[in-house]
């Protein structure tokens, strides 16, 4: 009787006879080892016998990259054409009695994921992270200020210019032009921003021919590349260096639609032109989907 590490041994040499190269020969076992080693865990064995993988098996795996591991599409499919040919392999010789990559499909789309975002708590670490008692830190901070309570991309903010700003006590816009896709939209800014440019405003050098809001130490406009610099820098310093300039734009439209749960006001808010990439942050959570069953007019024990 053939093990699973026969098996696999026979598939490498199948593999090498084709004349695929080590490279695709190594990636198609890793592949199998990474759903060998879910396979495992999910049922709780030691040693696997190939011809009890059903096809439920192969789709929940899928799933499971999907919604759990949260995998790029490209990957998700990577690891759907390993597994058609392995178990197409297996199929061939007999080790399994049934095709079951019939429904195994690779994904015809971009899986949108819900994005994660930091939390409250290394947001507010991330602030601290910010010197204030300086020209720097006042510029630094209004920065920061942009992409978490406006959700702006890191060209936008390079692109703002004095003129698009209006800031007054009790409320302020800005304009932003020219951004992805072209489209133009006005952004209301809350107190915090409104404070915060305010107060980097104040010590901000009046050059006539710069018009950029975001100057350097040289007077001279900010770069994309220096507003992803030292917005990692405070990143890591918060100790969230995994994340960036767009993960904070991720967690300013994740709390607006966890507030008023609006999704339209979420793709107004982010300028997204189509409302499908605006989707991913209505994702509800397993205690919303319960609550809402629970709430069933039709749950006749509901008050019980």
């Amino acid at each position: 009787m053939k093990t699973e590490t026969d098996e696999l041994a026979m598939y490498e040499q199948h593999l090498a006879t084709l004349g695929r190269s080590r490279i695709t020969i190594k990636n198609y076992l890793e592949v199998l080892k990474l759903f060998r080693e879910w396979y495992k865990e999910t049922y709780e064995i030691e040693i696997i016998d190939l011809s009890k993988v059903s096809a439920i098996d192969l789709i929940s795996y899928r799933s499971y990259l999907q919604y759990e591991k949260r995998h790029k599409t490209a990957t998700i499919n990577q690891h759907v054409a390993a597994l058609r040919n392995f178990f197409t392999f297996l199929l061939i010789k007999g080790v399994i009695k049934e095709p079951i990559i019939t429904g195994l499909k690779p994904l015809s789309k971009p899986f949108l994921r819900s994005p994660d975002v930091p939390k409250q708590a290394q947001i507010l670490k991330l602030f601290r992270m910010v010197d204030t008692s300086n020209d720097r830190g006042k510029r630094d901070f209004a920065i920061l200020q942009l992409f978490v309570q406006c959700g702006l991309r890191l060209s936008e903010v390079a692109n703002i210019e004095i003129s698009d700003i209006t800031v007054s006590e009790r409320k302020g816009t800005l304009k932003i032009a020219g951004g992805k896709g072209d489209q133009q939209r006005e952004i209301s800014l809350n107190s915090t921003v409104r404070y915060a440019i305010k107060v980097y405003l104040e010590v901000r050098q009046d050059i006539p021919d710069v018009k950029k809001l975001f100057i350097s130490q040289m007077n001279k406009p900010l770069s994309r590349r220096s507003i992803h610099h030292l917005t990692k820098m405070y990143l890591e310093s918060a100790g969230i260096p995994e994340l960036s300039c767009h993960d904070l734009r991720h967690l300013f439209a994740t709390n607006l639609y966890n507030r008023h749960k609006d999704i339209l006001l979420v793709k107004e808010a982010l300028g997204h032109k189509t409302l499908e990439s605006t989707l991913r942050y209505s994702h509800k959570t397993k205690e919303e989907l319960a609550s809402a069953m629970e709430d069933s007019e039709l749950n006749i024990y509901r008050n019980s």
